[in-house]
């Protein structure tokens, strides 16, 4: 990871490099509080061509500096860069000190787009202080003896891909009928299906399928602090970095275009399903081809954090966009126990009422 992408934005007024600041939406001096606008084209971002990217990936320039160094974890799979002064110490992501230095590669495609910060440290540690107050079934000492040990604004790195998809469908489409058998006490009516044969075809056009590009962050709590509102997406300028730490793709655009894709394949079976005739039916068959496919590579803000409690640390992520924020905690299983007796007293109160009648 790197902060202020190798690029150093120095205040006019004291020398003192200028950072992003999510509460101004520009640059700011942490020194003599001196502002800088960020000129920025907040048009449309254009697609690329995703079979371009895949046959002539040297054809896209590598954003990183010459002067900029990239090393992978060894332990989670991140991907990051640092400034060349920089030690390859520890991962941000996992605390593990096997990285180890990578080649330059000239066929890295460079971000072209993100979505800036809008929470700042002093929000993210206000919505942290609100979270852990709002925690039920914890500990009651959790809001006064958790310490906040890490909290580092991120932009992570993503990928999103347009495209179009034909599907053709065949089924048995089931048609519920009822039919009464039996005689004197024991007739009573009995459902029955009618079995038809039945086909069907749909187009639909899927935009902005994402597809996370790191493998140092928890998938599971990433998906929790989603979504992101891409229609903030502003063009790639260095300042937005300033200060802060961005990370390189692990997942390249390949790999990520298999993700996405899958996705897509099984979102169009899904819709296909929901296409069939009749009350029920069996034997779905799906063909889809996908095709007109494009793509971004995009940063977008989280704030990864994490927290000590008693001997132990849990993690929690913020969406840097949003606010969005879920993490882990520890449990009070004496609360536990005791909503499971009360529950269970209502219970035994209920059935005693009720015996009584």
């Amino acid at each position: 990871m790197h902060a202020a992408n190798a690029v150093q934005f120095p205040c006019p007024s004291c020398g003192a490099g200028l950072a992003y600041d999510p509460k101004h939406q520009g640059l700011r001096c942490p020194f003599c509080g001196n502002e800088r606008t960020i000129d920025a084209n907040k048009g449309a971002v254009p697609e690329l061509d995703l079979d371009e990217a895949l046959h002539r990936a040297r054809d896209n320039h590598d954003a990183t500096p010459r002067d900029v160094r990239r090393v992978s974890c060894q332990a989670c799979g991140a991907t990051v860069e640092i400034a060349p002064t920089e030690k390859a110490g520890k991962c941000t992501y996992c605390g593990s000190s096997r990285v180890v230095e990578d080649e330059p590669d000239p066929t890295r495609i460079r971000p072209t787009c993100l979505v800036p910060f809008a929470v700042d440290t002093d929000s993210a540690q206000d919505l942290f202080r609100k979270w852990i107050r709002s925690r039920w079934f914890r500990p009651n000492a959790l809001t006064s003896r958790s310490t906040v040990v890490e909290m580092r604004g991120v932009l992570v790195p993503f990928w999103t891909y347009d495209a179009h998809a034909s599907s053709t469908w065949t089924a048995e489409a089931g048609y519920h009928y009822y039919v009464t058998v039996g005689s004197g006490q024991n007739q009573h009516r009995e459902q029955r299906t009618r079995w038809e044969p039945a086909d069907g075809a749909r187009e639909d056009d899927y935009d902005d399928v994402l597809v996370c590009a790191s493998k140092g962050l928890d998938a599971k709590l990433l998906g929790k602090i989603e979504p992101f509102a891409l229609k903030a997406l502003v063009p790639y300028r260095d300042e937005y970095l300033s200060g802060w730490t961005a990370e390189s793709y692990a997942v390249d655009v390949q790999e990520g275009w298999k993700i996405a894709k899958n996705e897509i394949v099984e979102s169009q079976t899904s819709r296909c399903d929901g296409d069939v005739p009749g009350d029920t039916h069996r034997s779905l068959e799906v063909a889809t081809r996908v095709d007109g496919q494009s793509y971004k590579h995009l940063l977008l803000p989280v704030w990864i954090s994490a927290y000590r409690y008693g001997e132990k640390s849990y993690r929690f992520m913020i969406n840097g966009q949003t606010g969005e924020l879920h993490g882990q905690a520890p449990l009070s299983w004496v609360k536990i126990v005791l909503l499971i007796l009360a529950i269970a007293a209502v219970a035994g109160a209920i059935a005693l009422i009720a015996a009584n009648r």
